[in-house]
């Protein structure tokens, strides 16, 4: 696998979506262990890219909280 870098609009895409998900906030000096942690999740899940990691890990996230929201 290539290098695989992770943008500053990716970062805070992902950092917000955390935050949103957990409600624990981390600050841009914490970058490099997000980074690092992000990365090896990416490579352990064989995913291309940053953003086809996220796809994966926040779009099930983002559906499920439609679905709890949706009239039955």
């Amino acid at each position: 696998m290539g290098t695989i870098a992770i943008s500053d609009g990716d970062f805070q895409k992902f950092r917000e979506f955390f935050y949103r998900k957990t409600g624990i906030h981390f600050e841009s000096s914490k970058r490099y262990f997000v980074d690092k942690r992000l990365l090896e999740r990416i490579e352990d899940t064989g995913s291309a890219s940053f953003r086809e990691y996220f796809r994966h890990a926040a779009l099930p996230v983002l559906r499920a909280r439609n679905c709890k929201r949706s009239p039955t």
